[in-house]
């Protein structure tokens, strides 16, 4: 048995002294085992470094398993379209998982457009979901929704602290904000004026990763003394033309 990818349930069970089931529940963590048995197969399984062929699991089990993505919407050629491509090339990657997804998309300049698409979201069960940080506020409602719920959660595109989903995917954000403010102090030095437009979204909640860039800009100009002043431009989305 040196080549551990070979080894079998039926090997385990005889190396351990246990039947194949109790192998089998202990691996799949199911059924009641005792103590005393599940210690000796633990032991095995780190004496071997076990490492379970995880495609055939998920075959073996028939079970699907559908992911909610919770993301804008877009046309051809914007930023949303290439999130959607690299999430379905991970799809088709995967197919041998029974994974598939279903996407929720909503208006990224209207929260209120996102927080009827996760009233329809609510209405479904996911295996987890994957969500857009746009709209903080809701987003931390939502986030504590699939908690109650004990489904797994992850944030792209902007992080939220505090949180507790798997994992974020994206740029940071603040250091973003620090690194503008860097760029933007070698060129105006500590004096010179800022103006900063700022998006004005319909809902309660600015954009996280627009105040998250913004606290790090700011942050910088604090600690490298900068004496000018910040001025501020909102720009409403639906009159964009008029403040051109």
């Amino acid at each position: 048995m040196e080549d551990k990818s070979i080894i079998r349930i039926v090997d385990i069970a005889k190396l351990a002294g246990v039947s194949v089931g109790t192998v089998d529940r202990v691996l799949h963590n199911r059924g009641r085992v005792s103590e005393e048995k599940r210690i000796k197969i633990e032991k095995v399984l780190k004496e071997i470094n076990y490492e379970p062929n995880m495609v055939a699991r998920f075959l073996a089990s028939k079970k699907d398993y559908t992911f909610a993505v919770l993301i804008p919407s877009f046309i051809k050629g914007e930023y949303w379209e290439l999130v959607t491509t690299g999430i379905d090339k991970a799809v088709a990657e995967l197919k041998n998982f029974n994974i598939g997804i279903e996407y929720f998309f909503f208006d990224q300049q209207d929260e209120f457009s996102f927080n009827n698409t996760v009233k329809a979201l609510n209405q479904r069960e996911f295996a987890g979901v994957v969500i857009a940080t746009i709209f903080g506020e809701s987003v931390i409602g939502l986030s504590q929704k699939l908690e109650e719920k004990e489904i797994p959660y992850i944030y792209i595109d902007s992080d939220i602290p505090n949180q507790h989903n798997l994992a974020y995917f994206g740029a940071d954000s603040h250091m973003s904000g620090i690194i503008a403010a860097k760029l933007m102090m070698r060129e105006i030095g500590e004096t010179g004026d800022i103006l900063i437009g700022k998006i004005k979204y319909k809902g309660t909640s600015n954009s996280v990763q627009m105040e998250t860039r913004e606290q790090g800009f700011k942050e910088y100009l604090n600690n490298n003394g900068f004496k000018g002043e910040i001025y501020y431009l909102e720009i409403d989305s639906e009159q964009s033309k008029d403040v051109a």
